[in-house]
């Protein structure tokens, strides 16, 4: 069963908000029209088991999201999808290109419901993994933090009890 999210694409190294990424989806309902990200770096669309969902900008590395397991997730929050940009940004990469890719399993689960999940397999160049990785090594000596490919920006404020 499809369901209803939105995604928010950031550049990985500055997590600004990337505008005009265009994304393609498998799955039917998404091949309408051209889906592209807005100026908050936001595009909603249909998620469903199986879909691989793509994302490509110019002077980024592409990246495929496919969907391994979707149980009653609810798409609250938007998923938040970092795109690490090219090493040298004349540099071509095709979307179609789908060899010397690394892969990275990502689960999001509901805190108060187990029953509400999902699984996205990441695939993204390995050139791209190993900028990414020189990132987390940097990062960490200053603030201990890890990198992740995505995730789910949950905004700040007051939780409802």
């Amino acid at each position: 069963m499809a369901q209803d999210a939105v995604f928010q694409v950031v550049d990985g190294e500055t997590e600004q908000d990337l505008d005009s990424v265009i994304v393609h989806s498998r799955y039917e309902p998404n091949r309408d029209g051209h889906l592209r990200t807005d100026v908050l770096g936001r595009v909603k669309l249909f998620v469903s088991l199986n879909d691989t969902i793509s994302f490509e900008r110019k002077g980024y590395f592409p990246l495929h999201l496919v969907v391994t397991h979707l149980e009653n997730y609810d798409f609250l929050h938007p998923l938040r999808v970092k795109m690490i940009p090219l090493i040298h940004h004349h540099q071509p990469v095709s979307i179609h290109h789908f060899t010397d890719l690394k892969s990275f399993d990502h689960h999001f689960a509901h805190h108060e419901d187990a029953d509400k999940s999902l699984k996205i397999k990441v695939l993204e160049d390995n050139r791209a993994s190993e900028k990414r990785k020189s990132w987390v090594v940097k990062r960490r000596a200053t603030d201990n933090q890890s990198f992740t490919i995505i995730d789910v920006k949950i905004p700040t404020g007051k939780r409802k009890n």
